[in-house]
Parts: structure tokens; C-alpha cells; sequence
């Protein structure tokens, strides 16, 4: 029997969690924490209105060629089409448009069809009106691109864009066995997007591409491998363009 007045340990609560147990050994934390923050709230203007947003592309002109390449490398699509203007304009080479019977340029939209096409995986066509085979999803482009040597960005005065020659190639291996070999000097021609803003009149800051010119090369066929073929990058953009 227990004595009279004689104190005794509460016994702990089994249907206390060890969770509960923590909130409750927390609480002053959270008490102070509120008072702080209304504290620091009521003197604030709940009206006043949020910044505009800010829509931001690569920071330099070099940045801006250097994401294309990843994107175009990794095929992202969606990427691709973030970093070209809505005005965007592909310029073919001459050979191309010979060997395709296209127009001499064409805009975003005829570019990012392309685009999709073969990232996706559909089939080409051969100027011929031959289909050809899909790529070959396995293999990377191992795109290279780098400026030409003793190149600079300039300003074109005219259009107002940034422009500097560009070498790129790479390698499209398709699924039938045939291998593209893509090379040529390209132009870019970049914009200063703080200059015209970026999707949905956001403000914008960056650069993206408006004009890509094509030097081109003579699409053909070596006599002594079949499956290997020169491209120029307008040669495989025509190859997977929307066919009507």
C-alpha cells in the first residue's frame, strides 16, 4: 500500500506518439515563429502589385549557341524552340533549294516541324520523292560546333543582330544503315530579346536566334560507299520538312 502524501511519477501516456511527442515539445518554437512574422507582416502592403515577370534567355551570344547545341544534341525539341525568335528565319544554300525545289528561306514553324520529324523518329525523304529511313535513335550527333577562327560577334546595323560564322557537323546514323555526314559554315544572326521581349509580352532578357544562313554543300552520295552521304544542314532540315 502507498503512503500517505507520498508523490509518484506520472506514468507516460502509451497512446502518445513519438510524433506527438515531438509537436509537443515544439510548440514554443512555433508560437515564436508566428509572432515574428506578424510582426513583420503588418507593416507590409498586401496591394501592392507583383513584379512583372521576366522571361530569360542565354545571357550572351555564346551561351545562347552553346544551349542550341545542347538541345539539338540531346533532342529536345521543346528546347530547341525556346531559344529561336517567333520571327525566326532558315536561309537555304542555293544547292539545296535546286536539289528540293523549296522556297529560298523558310520560319519557325517549317523549322520546328522539321525538327520534331526527326527527333521523332519518322521517316525523311530523298529529293528523288523517295522516303528514307528514320534515324537511328542509339546514336548521339556528336554535334560540334565552334566559331570560325579569327571571328567575332558584330553588329549588323541593318538588321540590328548580332552576327558571327559558325562551323558545325555532326553524324546522323538512320536505322537503315545509312550515315549522314553534316558540315558547313552556318551564320548566325542573334537578338537582343530586352530589345523586343520575350512569349506573352513578358520582359525579357538574353539573346535567342533570329537568322541561321546555310553556306551548304553538295548532298551526294559516295560513289564508294553508298550508305555514306555529305549533307549540308539545310540538305537534312529539307529532308524531314512536312510533306504536303
Amino acid at each position: 500500500m502507498r503512503e500517505p502524501n507520498q508523490s509518484q511519477e506520472p506514468e507516460p501516456n502509451p497512446r502518445v506518439s513519438w510524433q506527438g511527442k515531438a509537436l509537443l515539445a515544439g510548440w514554443p518554437v512555433v508560437l515564436v515563429l508566428f509572432a515574428v512574422s506578424w510582426t513583420f507582416g503588418c507593416g507590409s502592403d498586401s496591394t501592392k502589385p507583383d513584379p512583372p515577370s521576366v522571361y530569360r534567355y542565354p545571357a550572351t551570344q555564346d551561351e545562347l549557341i552553346a544551349a542550341y547545341r545542347d538541345a539539338y544534341e540531346f533532342r529536345i525539341a521543346d528546347d530547341v524552340d525556346e531559344l529561336l525568335t517567333d520571327d525566326f528565319v532558315f536561309h537555304f544554300a542555293p544547292i539545296d533549294i535546286d536539289s528540293f525545289q523549296v522556297a529560298g528561306t523558310w520560319g519557325k514553324d517549317e523549322e520546328m516541324a522539321s525538327c520534331r520529324r526527326l527527333f521523332g523518329g519518322e521517316q525523311g525523304i530523298w529529293p528523288t520523292g523517295e522516303l528514307r529511313a528514320p534515324i537511328d535513335s542509339l546514336f548521339y550527333f556528336g554535334l560540334q560546333v565552334r566559331p570560325e577562327k579569327e571571328s567575332e560577334w558584330e553588329l549588323d546595323p541593318d538588321s540590328g543582330l548580332w552576327e558571327r560564322p559558325y562551323l558545325a557537323s555532326m553524324v546522323i546514323q538512320y536505322d537503315d544503315g545509312c550515315i549522314d555526314i553534316v558540315s558547313g559554315v552556318q551564320r548566325f544572326g542573334v537578338q537582343d530579346m530586352s530589345e523586343v521581349g520575350g512569349p506573352n509580352g513578358e520582359q525579357a532578357t538574353g539573346f535567342a536566334i533570329r537568322e541561321w544562313r546555310d553556306t551548304g554543300l553538295i548532298g551526294v552520295r559516295e560513289e564508294e560507299n553508298p550508305q555514306l552521304h555529305v549533307a549540308s544542314w539545310g540538305y537534312v532540315k529539307a529532308s524531314f520538312r512536312v510533306r504536303e
